[in-house]
């Protein structure tokens, strides 16, 4: 049954991260990330969940990689103090 689930999420993130890279440039030197930051003081929550959905899956597990390495340090040194 987790064969079922893994099937479609693999392809869903295969066809996200071969198709946000193309559309990426092609719509940054354009116009439409200008008019993303204009409208993202008025409009914060569509704005807010747009960058997320138009990320490659690689630029966001790069985020979650570098959160990781600041909770282990920060664990780590939580860990040393002595009381």
């Amino acid at each position: 049954m987790s064969n079922r689930t893994q099937k479609p999420v693999k392809a869903i993130l295969d066809s996200k991260e071969t198709s946000a890279p193309t559309s990426a440039p092609t719509s940054a030197p354009t116009s439409a990330p200008t008019s993303a930051l204009t409208s993202a003081p008025t409009s914060a929550p569509t704005s807010a969940l747009t960058p997320v959905m138009t990320h490659p899956v690689s630029s966001l597990l790069e985020h979650l990689a570098e959160g990781s390495e600041i909770l282990c340090a920060a664990t780590f040194r939580l860990w040393n103090l002595d009381p």
